[in-house]
């Protein structure tokens, strides 16, 4: 969670440092825990574009999937979002689900409904919610299935997010589109982010608050059938990145501060 909440106060941040150079609005509020909007809108000849933020090499999207009991796994609901529908189809042409029955021999204790004979099973075992959690990392090893390099652009380009900032990196493209036409002036060109990364499909468990979930389980009774503060997460991820000559938002340090003498616009 804290890793979350840093990258806010990094979209915050860049947004700042930009609206005092005019390439941000200056009543512009981030996206924040919005998964529809751009993560900052540049303004550019008077249009805004979107952009995406990274404070370091992370994850590009996801979808939870779900052990539905008796080995068998569901992709998470879409909710009629195209960003998901997305990484569905991601997950279906990887033939995802059949590689998880494959690579993973163990049960999951982390089950989507926790019915009579999950309980059960709990009671059998007398394992705690940290150490269910424990067993599933353990357990189930991550599973990485290669991505063309195109698909980080394709999945952006749904919410008409057309670049990217990673703070430790810098400034691309994503995708062959250029609306605000940097690239007719940048000298040297704003790079293709396309042609600087590698990308990977990676299937992991996933806390998601594991600790405070433990903690309402001794309070509440165990087995506790609540939330269990982690999940199956299918995530593009990438990796391998070659620098931009320009960054709109370079760190100081690991923090999310914006180091405003580094900023090196198009």
């Amino acid at each position: 969670m804290a890793q979350v909440q840093e990258g806010f106060l990094y979209e915050e941040n860049v947004a700042k440092a930009l609206i005092k150079k005019n390439w941000v609005r200056k009543n512009f509020e981030p996206a924040g825990a919005s998964s529809t909007r751009p993560d900052l809108d540049l303004l550019i000849n008077g249009e805004e574009y979107g952009c995406e933020l990274k404070k370091d090499l992370a994850s590009a999207g996801s979808l939870v999937i779900h052990y539905l009991g008796n080995f068998k796994y569901s992709f998470g609901d879409t909710e009629d979002s195209k960003e998901k529908e997305f990484m569905k189809g991601l997950g279906e042409d990887a033939k995802v689900l059949n590689a998880i029955k494959t690579k993973w021999k163990k049960e999951p204790f982390i089950q989507k409904n926790r019915d009579e004979k999950w309980i059960a099973r709990v009671r059998k075992t007398g394992l705690s919610l940290r150490e269910r959690y424990e067993y599933d990392l353990d357990n189930l090893k991550d599973i990485y299935f290669p991505l063309p390099s195109s698909t980080i652009s394709s999945y952006y380009n749904l919410k008409h997010t057309y670049y990217l900032n990673v703070a430790t990196h810098g400034f691309y493209l994503l995708g062959g589109t250029d609306p605000g036409s940097l690239n007719k002036y940048a000298k040297p060109i704003v790079p293709l982010w396309d042609d600087n990364h590698t990308a990977v499909l990676r299937i992991r468990i996933q806390s998601k608050g594991v600790t405070k979930a433990a903690e309402e389980e001794k309070r509440k009774g165990w087995p506790f059938t609540g939330g269990q503060g982690y999940q199956i997460t299918m995530e593009i991820q990438f990796k391998n990145v070659s620098k931009s000559p320009y960054n709109i938002g370079p760190i100081i340090g690991k923090t999310a501060k914006i180091n405003e003498k580094l900023i090196i616009l198009p």
